[in-house]
């Protein structure tokens, strides 16, 4: 019975200490996403204005198109 009890005690430590570790995980997961979130914002409209992306754009949208043709023959 002796061992019983230090081995709850310790169950119950470790899952504190998962539970933190989990919550300061989910925080460094949501500022992470916040600070890609913001540069994105700040590099997306020179990206939308480059002739690669246009291209890759309309070549994308006629693949859709012709996937769309090919399925209805």
């Amino acid at each position: 019975m002796a061992r019983v009890l230090p081995t709850r005690r310790w169950l119950l430590v470790e899952l504190a200490r998962a539970r933190k570790w989990l919550l300061v995980q989910s925080a460094r997961k949501k500022r992470r996403l916040l600070v890609e979130l913001a540069h994105a914002k700040v590099v997306w409209p020179g990206i939308k204005t480059t002739l690669e992306f246009k291209l890759g754009l309309w070549l994308f949208l006629a693949l859709i198109a012709a996937v769309a043709v090919l399925r209805f023959l």
